[in-house]
């Protein structure tokens, strides 16, 4: 596998923005899109974690800091997903208090890999630990990219 490579297509400012983006998003993505495997390039797929708001935030934290991202990052390598972004609500975007606690994001480089990943005995024990902090409970979706 190796470290990823991306190619960037800087575009200049076109003399017909309109008919620029109309040919972009109606021929050229379609076509990236319909050749993506020859390309080299699957959609990612994300395992995303939402954890409801738990019943002592401070025990969550703790646990969560001690115990359980430790244990995600020694199985990373058998579950195979490139990067984890993890996040803390602090708020509604109306500044209420969040309807969240926290978001775990575990990306992958393909559908396949995420299936495979969520398989392992090492993806088994993260999820299995998961009662043990996330009292409120929890969220678990699969999604991928889109373009």
């Amino acid at each position: 596998e190796g470290p990823m490579a991306i190619v960037t297509v800087i575009y200049n400012t076109p003399k017909d923005t309109a008919a620029f983006e109309k040919y972009y998003r109606d021929v050229h993505l379609p076509l990236l899109t319909a050749n993506q495997q020859e390309i080299g390039r699957e959609p990612m797929a994300i395992a995303t974690v939402i954890d409801k708001q738990p019943k002592d935030s401070v025990a969550f934290e703790k646990y969560y800091a001690e115990t359980h991202l430790p244990l995600l990052g020694a199985n990373q390598q058998e579950i195979g997903f490139n990067k984890a972004e993890l996040t803390k609500f602090e708020s509604n975007l109306d500044g209420s208090a969040p309807a969240r606690y926290r978001q775990a994001e575990l990306y992958f480089p393909s559908l396949a890999a995420l299936k495979k990943g969520t398989a392992t005995p090492g993806f088994k024990k993260v999820a299995g630990d998961l009662p043990n902090f996330a009292t409120g409970g929890v969220e678990a979706l699969v999604a991928v990219e889109t373009r």
